[in-house]
């Protein structure tokens, strides 16, 4: 009896491993939101620079300054394969490989290959989703 019963847990088991694997996000759904260079050295640190894709191919990239106002740029930006993405402002336009990791993004400009490394910033909860204070006594 013990036998049987080991036999079908691990028949069990086999079945259950055997379920294909869950498909990978797309790519293009799981880039939309909010994304913070954290971690970068050197010349150019970008510290705090913020990607805020949008769902509609639009985007805004912001620098908080330490002696002024936060710089914002506004561009847009579209998969022009699975693999690259295509980034343009007013000044510039850059392809980049995107790389997403959990809550990691990696974006590799084609002409560099010097990637930067983003994390995703966690959404704010909306406003009248606020705890209401507790009751006076």
């Amino acid at each position: 009896m013990t036998a049987r019963l080991a036999t079908v847990l691990v028949l069990a088991g086999l079945a259950a491993g055997c379920r294909p694997a869950a498909p990978a996000p797309d790519p293009q759904e799981a880039l939309v939101g909010v994304w913070e260079i954290t971690g970068e050295a050197g010349t150019l640190n970008r510290n705090g620079q913020r990607y805020h894709f949008a769902d509609d191919g639009s985007l805004q990239i912001t620098r908080p300054r330490p002696l002024g106002p936060t710089t914002t740029i506004h561009a847009s930006y579209a998969f022009v394969s699975d693999s690259t993405l295509e980034i343009r402002s007013e000044f510039d336009a850059e392809t980049v490989a995107p790389v997403i990791s959990g809550d990691t993004l990696y974006l590799r400009p084609l002409s560099t290959g010097e990637p930067m490394r983003l994390v995703r910033v966690p959404e704010a909860a909306p406003a009248d989703s606020a705890v209401a204070p507790p009751p006076s006594l």
